[in-house]
């Protein structure tokens, strides 16, 4: 964060509502300033938004008929990261009351994926029992689709950095690249997202 200059001025006070949804990654608390220069930074859900957690570590906020549900995976989160943890409790609750017809299960590291680097097994929530329907998690540097348990996980953290090697596929391993750098867009239709 030290290294982004603040993108003020007539560019953003322009913006209608916010477009940028970041969550704190394992550099940002790497580097001592960051979390304090992150939370100084950001101002989120951001402008047009609201959010039901009161945090800006972990947060919501509906875009269409879309919810999205933005975790902080990282084990120094302060309110925790367990499936017992505050910020579980936050989701949990904020999943069972969404009146939306798709919540997306934001941004956390992988809880599940053939990379074994940024794996967080303790990041194995029961999503799908809480009311998720999707999982996107960008930590490794990989694209990777797992269906299990009738939930959909998708890694998808190849917008810069090395890239990561995979190991062998886990049950549900549907996709896997790793050879090029890339986005991911997801486009809702009914009921349904394609991404």
């Amino acid at each position: 964060m030290a290294d982004v200059p603040k993108h003020r001025g007539h560019v953003v006070s322009k913006a209608k509502v916010n477009a940028f949804f970041p969550t704190l990654g394992n550099e940002d608390y790497n580097l001592s300033a960051s979390v304090k220069n992150y939370r100084s930074y950001f101002n989120l859900p951001g402008k047009g938004f609201t959010s039901s957690s009161g945090s800006e570590r972990f947060y919501d906020f509906v875009i269409g008929r879309v919810h999205f549900f933005m975790l902080d995976s990282n084990p120094r989160e302060p309110k925790g990261v367990s499936a017992k943890s505050a910020q579980a409790r936050w989701l949990k609750r904020a999943l069972a009351s969404s009146e939306i017809e798709l919540e997306r299960g934001g941004r956390a590291p992988s809880a599940i994926q053939s990379c074994q680097f940024g794996l967080s097994r303790y990041m194995r929530w029961p999503y799908k029992k809480w009311g998720a329907d999707l999982v996107l998690t960008g930590h490794a540097h990989v694209y990777e689709r797992i269906v299990q348990g009738g939930l959909t996980y998708i890694s998808d953290g190849l917008g810069g950095g090395g890239m990561h090697q995979f190991a062998s596929p886990v049950a549900g391993s549907k996709v896997r690249f790793n050879s090029d750098f890339g986005a991911m867009r997801g486009v809702r239709a009914g009921k349904q997202a394609h991404v």
